[in-house]
């Protein structure tokens, strides 16, 4: 499916906890993953360099075919691997849950982003590959690993990860039979610093039945009874996962620097609150009676900028409310299919 290492951009699904967000292919590989929050540099950046950029891929070894679909109203994505063998599903989600959505993307020790790996028939032999360049590939890792924990140490970001099978390193195959699990956890952290607890499936599987019961809740506050009725919930979906939820900021979309066309020079950084973007979201957003969002947003849009009447109001604003008005530009990488 790759093109010199690229995949097409409808090759990706989107999974998020409303305060950043991933880009996972029908391959089976994270290409795309910026913590603690949507705008801060990107962890796995495969999307914009094919060998340089980093990546996390859990993909069956040979052959296969291959879709992905949502579950019902919901992001908890399923990629399903088909093989000659047998049929393996990986369901990747970032916890999402209510009691803690107010609080800002900061280095933790709960997991960002869960990988469930299952057999449903036959046996499948799958590679799995961790490979993060932290910064946007501009700093060094080194890699420690303890039983069943990967520890990846750059600048101050330590990452972690769980698994569990036996032992996890950063490239490996295993074996799967009909029924059998694997559960892995990403977490973020401070350097020096690893609040990693046992791992179990049974845990992994908590965190996605309430990402779930969330996810339904909110759905379930939505308004619309005409027309295309999924489509609708699964635009809705994707938007919600669109906003900041500690402050109500809405940005663009989760990606930087994809072009207009190939190889053409139109490649912003949609990381932001783009006034006229966002006003879209906003009116949809009021549309299907999702006014908490629009609120939300108003609120902050309102007390950060819209109450000081002496400026102007700018069309691009991070996260947080600041202004940004220094571009940077990453020429160490190669740009998506050298754009």
């Amino acid at each position: 499916m790759r093109t010199d290492g690229y995949l097409p951009i409808a090759a990706y699904a989107l999974i998020g906890d409303c305060r950043t967000a991933s880009l996972v292919g029908r391959d089976g590989s994270i290409d795309w993953l910026c913590l603690p929050r949507f705008d801060d540099a990107a962890v796995f950046a495969r999307l914009l360099d094919a060998d340089r950029g980093g990546h996390w891929q859990i993909q069956p070894v040979g052959e296969y075919e291959v879709h992905q679909r949502y579950r019902d109203r919901t992001n908890l994505l399923d990629t399903v691997f088909s093989t000659g063998s047998g049929v393996a599903v990986i369901t990747d989600f970032m916890p999402l849950h209510a009691s803690d959505l107010r609080l800002h993307a900061r280095p933790h020790d709960e997991p960002r982003v869960i990988r469930l790996v299952e057999c449903l028939a036959g046996e499948v032999e799958l590679h799995h590959e961790f490979d993060p360049q932290p910064d946007y590939a501009r700093s060094g890792v080194t890699f420690t690993a303890q039983h069943r924990h990967l520890h990846a140490d750059s600048g101050r970001l330590h990452l972690c990860l769980t698994s569990t099978a036996d032992a996890v390193t950063a490239d490996e195959t295993f074996r799967l039979s009909t029924g059998e699990q694997v559960a892995f956890a990403l977490r973020a952290g401070h350097a020096g610093h690893c609040g990693a607890t046992t791992w179990t499936v049974e845990r992994a599987r908590h965190y996605l039945r309430a990402t779930q019961q969330f996810l339904w809740r909110w759905i379930g506050g939505l308004r619309y009874e005409g027309p295309y009725q999924q489509p609708v919930w699964r635009s809705a979906l994707a938007l919600k996962l669109m906003t900041y939820s500690p402050t109500g900021a809405i940005i663009a979309a989760p990606s930087t620097s994809l072009p207009e066309w190939i190889g053409g020079p139109r490649n912003w950084d949609y990381r932001f609150t783009w006034l006229r973007d966002a006003s879209f979201t906003l009116y949809a957003f009021f549309q299907l009676g999702l006014t908490d969002e629009a609120h939300a947003f108003f609120h902050w849009l309102t007390h950060r900028h819209l109450a000081e009447r002496t400026r102007s109001v700018p069309n691009l604003i991070d996260v947080s409310g600041r202004v940004h008005t220094r571009e940077v530009e990453l020429t160490h990488l190669a740009g998506y299919r050298g754009s």
